[in-house]
């Protein structure tokens, strides 16, 4: 089974993803701010991460860059999902060695299921 770790402030957005991707067989955990999300994927060594960009202190970005500086979490897929498509965010987030940058307003659960077994394959 492919473990899912998503990380967003919003328990909406969250459990809307959370309810899709567990019934398309992923199994989900979820940190609520950046600090809970690096330890989740340091301790949890899920198979991706799905990143939101804005969140309150530690941004999506430092949360990135500090996976992908990371022995334990470099390796991980991540792809960003946010609603913010701003070209400096793109630039940054790939240069950083994201999966895929997905708007939330745009995806359905099986839209970002199919991004995260291609990240995967």
């Amino acid at each position: 089974m492919t473990k899912v770790l998503i990380i967003d402030e919003d328990p909406a957005i969250q459990d809307g993803y959370k309810i899709g991707l567990e019934k398309r067989g992923f199994i989900v955990s979820q940190a609520f701010d950046g600090p809970s999300g690096i330890e989740k994927a340091q301790t949890e060594s899920p198979d991706a991460i799905l990143l939101d960009i804005m969140m309150p202190g530690t941004d999506g970005l430092e949360v990135l860059q500090n996976l992908k500086e990371n022995e334990k979490t470099r390796k991980i897929p991540v792809m960003i999902i946010t609603n913010f498509g701003r070209e400096e965010y793109i630039k940054k987030a790939l240069d950083l060695g994201i999966k895929e940058f997905i708007l939330k307003h745009r995806a359905t659960p099986d839209e970002v299921s199919d991004k995260i077994k291609q990240a995967l394959a």
